[in-house]
C-alpha cells in the first residue's frame, strides 16, 4: 500500500487521505476484503472526490506540518496567537494533544503553560511556531474529550445549559437526520415539527446556527438564549426596511 502525506495548503487532500485511511481500516475491522481496498490509492480518491468547504480559512504549510510534529514528537511549542474575538496577539508555551479538523478548518487541542487550563486555537491565527525541546503534558483522552466535546461546537467547554429548540414541520425534515450534537435528544410533535435539546457552553456557535434557520426555527429556552437570538434578528431586520428618500 502506498502511503502518502496530506498537503495541508490542499484543502481536499488532507480529509480525504483521512478518509482513505478510515474507510480501509474500518472495512478491515469489520471483516472486509483487505485486498480490494488496498487497490484504492488516495491519488484516485482525491480525484475522485471533492470536498467543498465553503468559509475555509487557509493555513500555511509549513506552520501545519511543524505544528503536526510537535503534536507526534510530544514537545511542548512556542506560537504566537492573534484572537480574533479580541484582536489581541499574545505568545503562548502549549503542550499540543490533537489536531480538529471542524467545519472546514483546523484547530489545535492544547494544555496551555500559561493559562494552567485546556485551551483550542484556530491553525490560521497562529504564526509562527517554535518546537521546545521539553517534553510535552500529556491530558488523558477523556479529560480532553469532556473538555472539548461535551458542549456545543468548537467553542467548547463544560456544558452550562441546555436549548431547547422547535423547529417548525418544514424544516423538520431536514433536522430529523441531522446531528447538532452527540449528546442531542430529538422529539417528534403531534403537529409534525421537531424539539432539539442541545448541551452548550458558549452560546456563539449555537446562535449561528439557530440564525440560518429564520422563522423556522423557535428557542424555547432558555430564556437568556431565547433574547439573545430575538436580539439579533431584530437588528437584522432593522438594516432591511425601507430606506427614506
Amino acid at each position: 500500500m502506498n502511503q502518502q502525506t496530506p498537503d495541508p495548503t490542499i484543502p481536499e487532500q488532507d480529509v480525504l487521505l483521512s478518509l482513505w485511511a478510515q474507510t480501509l481500516a474500518q472495512a478491515v475491522a469489520a471483516g472486509g476484503q483487505e485486498s480490494t481496498l488496498d487497490s484504492l490509492s488516495p491519488a484516485e480518491l482525491v480525484k475522485r472526490v471533492r470536498i467543498l468547504d465553503t468559509g475555509a480559512r487557509p493555513v500555511d504549510g509549513r506552520q501545519f506540518q511543524q505544528l503536526l510534529a510537535g503534536l507526534l514528537q510530544r514537545r511542548q511549542v512556542r506560537i504566537l496567537y492573534h484572537g480574533r474575538s479580541r484582536d489581541e496577539t499574545s505568545e503562548r508555551v502549549v503542550s499540543p494533544q490533537r489536531l480538529v479538523r471542524y467545519r472546514g478548518n483546523w484547530y489545535l487541542d492544547t494544555w496551555c503553560h500559561w493559562r494552567e487550563d485546556l485551551r483550542h486555537f484556530a491553525l490560521d491565527r497562529v504564526h509562527p511556531v517554535e518546537i521546545l525541546a521539553d517534553a510535552a503534558r500529556d491530558v488523558a483522552e477523556a479529560d480532553l474529550d469532556q473538555h472539548f466535546a461535551t458542549a456545543y461546537g468548537i467553542f467548547s467547554g463544560a456544558a452550562k445549559s441546555t436549548a431547547v429548540l422547535r423547529f417548525s414541520p418544514d424544516a423538520a425534515r431536514w433536522i430529523a437526520d441531522e446531528t447538532w450534537h452527540p449528546q442531542q435528544s430529538k422529539t417528534i410533535l403531534a403537529d409534525g415539527s421537531v424539539e432539539l435539546r442541545i448541551p452548550y457552553g458558549d452560546n456563539r456557535e449555537l446562535t449561528m446556527d439557530i440564525l440560518r434557520y429564520g422563522p423556522d426555527c423557535e428557542v424555547m429556552a432558555p430564556p437568556g438564549l431565547r433574547d439573545r437570538v430575538a436580539q439579533l434578528a431584530a437588528r437584522t431586520a432593522t438594516m432591511y426596511r425601507p430606506r427614506r428618500r
